[in-house]
């Protein structure tokens, strides 16, 4: 049965991306079959392993609006050398709710998870890249998810929206889906700063359990790897960002 976790915070540049790739190879590593669904309509995951988005003939939006005419598994394309898979999006994605305006919302957040069910047997991991926005693809994320992961960029202001975050989890757990867990890491730690050191502390006393403490390094490794339409876990196995990633896949891979 796959685990199903999405990846999500409402602010922008807190690699967010960077953390579903990466712990997608991660858990690929570790010998699970791994899916990556793009819920985002930038397609960041799609530019990063230089994929041309916007000349995709299916994405998830098609498996979004009828999951009959276009099951999940149609749009899914191969990462080379990484052993994951991806459910790509695109800009088209922008949009969809108009297209499912006459939908309760109900309906509409559970696309995904119904449009996911027939690859249960498939995956043993599907991580969910969503957009930073509390909008309805948002929603459909974190209903489809059994987990979520909040990265906290290791700065004051992106530490401080992070609240914002968990009442949009409390939304989704207090309807749609109940049995919602979240976990949150912190991403681009200097641990040779005083202020990076006092957010940890900071995000340890405010998270309490809900904080893994594998803080991942700020690091060139991500903009090298990036190069290469690689995964940091992939191109530099041995890195202090790959070692940061590879032991949250296994804090996440217990619950």
């Amino acid at each position: 049965m796959s685990k199903i976790i999405a990846v999500g915070n409402l602010k922008g540049g807190v690699g967010k991306t960077t953390s579903t790739h990466n712990l997608a190879a991660a858990f690929s590593a570790q010998g699970e079959r791994v899916l990556i669904v793009d819920l985002d309509p930038q397609a960041n995951i799609c530019t990063s392993v230089g994929i041309d988005a916007e000349s995709l003939e299916y994405t998830v939006r098609d498996v979004l609006v009828d999951c009959d005419e276009t099951p999940a598994e149609k749009p899914i394309l191969q990462l080379k050398g990484e052993g994951i898979d991806l459910l790509p999006s695109n800009e088209g994605l922008r949009g969809l709710e108009k297209d499912l305006i006459d939908l309760d919302q109900f309906q509409w957040w559970q696309r995904l998870k119904l449009a996911l069910e027939p690859l249960d047997e498939v995956y043993d991991v599907i991580l969910i890249d969503t957009p930073p926005s509390g909008a309805c693809l948002t929603r459909v994320g974190l209903c489809a998810a059994d987990v979520v992961v909040v990265p906290i960029e290791c700065q004051l202001v992106p530490y401080k929206s992070v609240r914002y975050m968990i009442r949009l989890i409390e939304q989704v757990q207090e309807g749609p889906n109940p049995e919602l867990i979240w976990r949150s890491i912190v991403t681009k730690y200097d641990q040779r700063t005083g202020q990076s050191k006092d957010i940890l502390k900071q995000c340890k006393a405010y998270l309490g359990d809900a904080f893994i403490n594998h803080p991942v390094p700020s690091r060139q490794d991500v903009s090298n790897a990036n190069i290469k339409g690689l995964s940091v876990v992939t191109h530099k196995p041995k890195s202090d960002v790959s070692k940061a990633y590879l032991a949250i896949a296994k804090e996440l891979a217990k619950l």
